[in-house]
């Protein structure tokens, strides 16, 4: 199986957006092999299909301001922030072209389980919680369990939309930052060592 991967640097949501929707029709007509997308994003805060504003701490013009996206999509979750430092994986992948086959929930386990070696890769000790969805550090003595990979498929074969690695604490202008009330775990200061620079 072939997979093309892509590292296309910062681009905007929408351009990203409208991409991976491109590139999802090649694939379904097979005109493309299974592609993966690595980028990262401006700020900008998704609201999904089960998106609670009361979720979105900051008011729209202040967010504005500050040059932070508010985008509506049409994925499943709440809230979710992106943004520089943070490393957003979109595979756009047929999953009836995996050998063995592999179906939607252990195409996510997979997923899962790339992003905790790619964790350890970096010094940062990585697990899956029972029951939930995506990827979490281990507790600290002086800290909890902290989400550092949020994960989400998209259609029922052609899968999409795997993120995560948050780099900066100091955007609080989310409650849930990774689709969950629970502290970002980051891949610098205290985690483990930094993605860049």
């Amino acid at each position: 199986m072939v997979t093309n991967v892509l590292f296309l640097g910062r681009v905007a949501y929408g351009t990203a957006l409208q991409l991976q929707r491109t590139l999802l029709e090649m694939r379904k007509s097979a005109r493309i092999e299974n592609t993966l997308l690595l980028l990262e994003h401006a700020p900008v805060i998704t609201l999904g299909r089960n998106a609670r504003l009361s979720n979105v701490l900051a008011p729209p013009e202040f967010l504005a301001k500050q040059g932070v996206e508010l985008f509506d999509i049409d994925r499943g979750g709440d809230v979710t922030f992106h943004g520089p430092g943070q490393l957003i994986a979109y595979p756009i992948f047929d999953l009836r072209s995996f050998e063995p086959k592999v179906g939607a929930v252990e195409y996510v386990r997979r997923l899962e389980e790339v992003l905790i070696r790619s964790c350890g890769d970096f010094g940062v000790a990585a697990q899956r919680i029972k029951g939930l969805t995506g990827v979490w550090t281990y507790a600290l003595p002086d800290k909890p369990e902290a989400k550092i990979a949020a994960i989400g498929v998209h259609g029922p074969q052609l899968a999409g939309s795997a993120r995560g690695y948050p780099a900066e604490e100091d955007v609080v202008a989310v409650r849930r930052p990774l689709g969950a009330e629970v502290p970002q775990g980051r891949l610098a200061g205290g985690h483990g060592r930094a993605l860049a620079g």
